[in-house]
């Protein structure tokens, strides 16, 4: 196991959670294109630039997945301590989601569901069964930048 001094520690967990967030990006981008000519049907000359445009994307994303489970599994056999201290931000970020209050019932309830199916995922990546998981951000919007600040 490799020795990692706390500052390379933490910067090679924020890459992690950067290439992480960066696939949801993708992701996000993909199914946007997709709503949009399910509502807009583009015109026959703008079609094949958006189908281009998402095969790109799913290339990107595909090299991006590939990347991040390559550190996940380099990082669990040489130096755990850094999927640890970035799996911690997010138990962080989830326990404080489980102690909101309720203001909106629905909205209060899904982060709440939100936060638990996190923390299983997180569980997960803990046992090598995944090496990482999503963060619905239309209802935890504030998530990526509390996980920042972290």
């Amino acid at each position: 196991m490799k020795k990692t001094n706390q500052t390379d520690l933490v910067q090679k967990a924020k890459n992690l959670e950067k290439l992480r967030n960066e696939i949801e990006d993708i992701a996000y981008e993909i199914g946007r294109i997709g709503d949009m000519v399910d509502r807009f049907q583009p015109s026959d000359a703008e079609s094949p630039n958006l189908g281009k445009k998402v095969q790109n994307f799913h290339t990107e994303k595909k090299l991006k997945n590939k990347e991040l489970k390559g550190l996940v599994e380099l990082y669990t056999k040489e130096n755990p301590k850094i999927i640890e201290v970035w799996l911690s931000w997010h138990e962080e970020v989830c326990t404080k989601l489980l102690k909101e209050t309720e203001k909106d019932h629905e909205r209060f309830t899904i982060r709440h569901n939100l936060a638990e199916d996190i923390l299983g995922f997180i569980d997960e990546v803990k046992k090598g069964d995944r090496y990482k998981f999503s963060i619905n951000n239309f209802f935890l919007d504030d998530y990526y930048e509390k996980i920042m600040m972290t």
